[in-house]
């Protein structure tokens, strides 16, 4: 179905999904809540601008893995630990939200370099990200 524009897998213990880049004209995917251990393969889901990970068993995001027009990533409360394993976050120039709240990563401090190179993050872990507050003032 060429047409589908929002797929909701969530809640279904889903501990691998085949590769979606056949759905292109996809926007929105949600499989939070599921059982996976990687990011599906989503790169080449050109129209994709939400994606919805979170409660997972996610460990990284490879470099590549993500689609570049993404605007919302939400990885909450999956099992990412370094900085190294969010390196397919960096230089996500459209992404307006990360939300990363009950990740290990999202204690550290050097988490501030990543997020420097997200130009339009306005949202990070629900909360209104420093650089947007400073524009509102």
């Amino acid at each position: 179905p060429k047409s589908l524009d929002s797929l909701v897998l969530s809640r279904n213990r889903l501990e691998t999904v085949k590769p979606l880049e056949r759905l292109d004209s996809l926007e929105k995917l949600s499989l939070s809540h599921n059982q996976l251990h990687e990011i599906p393969q989503v790169s080449r889901c050109w129209q994709l601008k939400e994606l919805r990970l979170n409660n997972n068993s996610i460990t990284s995001i490879p470099q590549g893995s993500l689609p570049p027009g993404l605007q919302l990533l939400d990885l909450g409360k999956n099992p990412i630990i370094r900085l190294e394993d969010l390196s397919g976050i960096s230089g996500l120039r459209n992404l307006r939200s990360l939300n990363l709240g009950g990740c290990p990563v999202a204690s550290l401090d050097k988490l501030a370099e990543l997020l420097a190179t997200l130009p339009r993050l306005q949202t990070f872990n629900n909360q209104p990200h420093p650089k947007t507050r400073k524009k509102m003032q």
